[in-house]
């Protein structure tokens, strides 16, 4: 049984601790029941944790445009996948994000990248860390009409909106039918400067990514770039 004295202690700790709506609940509830247990508390603290992660990966969820959702847990039993468990866990722990490494996950059409990604994209989404997943075409084509633009948003501003993320989830790399490789070029430099975490899916193997560029010696830099500190996976 806690002492009813403990409480305004409590709830004046939480305060200071920056948790004003979790104090608020606790009085709520001696409100109501009067004395409250220790078990009472840790109840009301419980849940208040459960709202809070729902609330945060949902509030992470929206912002990164994953669109479905994807989890782990969904294909780990089915045995046609045959994945390899202990590397999908491996990944899972999200430790590439917080050393500023880049993951590249590469293979043929329909092996399964954008699965993986999205996987990857929600679980760091339920850990807390800023996500964003989006498609090469998609931020080619934005970054490609901002550096010919004259007016309104700049290019750097739009770099720096993604560069902010902690992951970012870039599908179908290339995959675009006219690339300006020092565009490419721009855009890759920034990630790097900034430390910006990359999940890059591409069909080439990763040791020829220059191939993908009119110009070697600047896809020769990129992939060096992308691929310092990297994990690839096939």
């Amino acid at each position: 049984m806690a002492l009813k004295n403990d409480i305004p202690f409590i709830c004046s700790s939480l305060e200071t601790l920056g948790q004003q709506k979790l104090a608020d609940d606790i009085r709520n509830m001696e409100r109501k029941r009067g004395r409250l247990s220790m078990d009472d508390i840790t109840a009301c603290i419980n849940d208040f944790a459960a709202r809070f992660s729902n609330e945060r990966f949902d509030r992470y969820f929206r912002r990164a445009k994953i669109g479905i959702p994807c989890y782990w847990n969904d294909v780990f039993d089915i045995p046609e996948q045959k994945l390899d468990k202990e590397y999908l866990h491996e990944l899972n722990t999200l430790d590439f994000v917080l050393q500023h490494r880049n993951l590249i996950v590469w293979g043929p059409p329909g092996t399964g990248k954008t699965w993986i990604s999205k996987m990857i994209a929600t679980s760091a989404c339920a850990k807390g860390l800023r996500t964003r997943w989006t498609t090469f075409p998609v931020l080619y084509d934005q970054m490609f009409r901002l550096s010919r633009s004259t007016a309104g948003q700049t290019i750097d501003s739009k770099l720096d909106y993604y560069s902010r993320f902690d992951i970012l989830c870039i599908d179908e790399f290339p995959n675009v039918t006219e690339m300006d490789c020092m565009l490419v070029h721009r855009i890759f430099h920034k990630f790097y400067e900034k430390q910006t975490s990359l999940l890059l899916c591409m069909q080439a193997q990763p040791e020829r990514m220059e191939d993908l560029f009119t110009v070697k010696g600047v896809g020769q830099s990129d992939r060096c770039r992308t691929q310092e500190e990297c994990i690839s996976r096939a």
